[in-house]
């Protein structure tokens, strides 16, 4: 005889595939469509599904929903730190400015004659 927990495991898992589909086939068909790997859209909705699959899988005692979850979730973290850097790197040579290059702005000028 099967344990009462087991089969209230599995219908859970059932449940939690069937509720999890659609927002996993949103995710193939128009996120990943309609905006790039670190784009704050998609980085957003893949750590909502990472998350939401890592507590499943924790949940329901199964190992491969909550790697999956694990996984997705590492995955924008990655992505999210690497589009930082890049940007960051992009952004602090133009917000530099004179005064780091020894050269007074101009509104340093005029605080300092007036």
């Amino acid at each position: 005889m099967m344990n009462l927990v087991t089969v209230s495991r599995g219908m859970a898992k059932l449940q939690y595939t069937a509720v999890g589909l659609p927002f996993t086939l949103l995710d193939e068909r128009v996120v990943a469509r309609y905006w790039h790997d670190q784009g704050l859209i998609r980085l957003g909705f893949q750590r909502f599904l990472g998350s939401a699959d890592e507590l499943a899988g924790r949940l329901l005692a199964d190992d491969d929903i909550c790697g999956r979850g694990q996984a997705l979730t590492r995955r924008t973290w990655h992505l999210a730190v690497a589009d930082e850097s890049a940007t960051g790197a992009q952004t602090r040579p133009a917000q530099a400015g004179p005064a780091s290059r020894g050269q007074a702005s101009p509104q340093d000028r005029q605080a300092r004659s007036g």
